[in-house]
């Protein structure tokens, strides 16, 4: 007598089943100001991890850069808006973007700079002069 087996249950990957992120969530959370896909990632429960391994990677960090442009795009549109509409006083809102995106107000300059005959040597004269008069003072010089 031949005895019957249970059909087998069709198998399945062993592990935990994959993540869903909701690349719209994280385009949007990116466009509110969020500054990292970590930060992201704690707030919506998913391991940074996660959202930067082999099988998401690519796609969350293409949807976090598209949200970050969005939020830039919008700031600078407000900036216009404030501009066109203010009586002058954009401080708060120019400080706010400048800390959001790392803007700065500084002026880089790249070159050299080349000094005037005779003005080496009155810097030294002045310096010395300064440190003979530290000395009749009991100081040290760059104390």
């Amino acid at each position: 007598m031949k005895k019957l087996r249970r059909p087998r249950p069709p198998t399945r990957k062993p592990g935990r089943p994959p993540k869903a992120i909701d690349l719209d969530r994280v385009r949007g959370l990116a466009r509110k100001g969020f500054d990292s896909i970590s930060e992201i990632g704690r707030h919506i429960g998913i391991p940074k991890q996660t959202m930067l391994n082999a099988t998401h990677g690519s796609a969350v960090k293409e949807a976090f850069d598209r949200g970050r442009l969005e939020a830039k795009e919008r700031a600078l549109e407000q900036y216009e808006k404030a501009i066109a509409r203010s009586n002058g006083n954009l401080t708060g809102l120019l400080i706010f973007k400048m800390k959001q995106f790392g803007w700065t107000d500084r002026v880089q300059h790249a070159g050299t700079i080349e000094v005037t005959d005779g003005a080496r040597e009155r810097i030294l004269e002045k310096a010395a002069g300064l440190a003979a008069k530290w000395e009749k003072e009991g100081r040290k010089a760059g104390a």
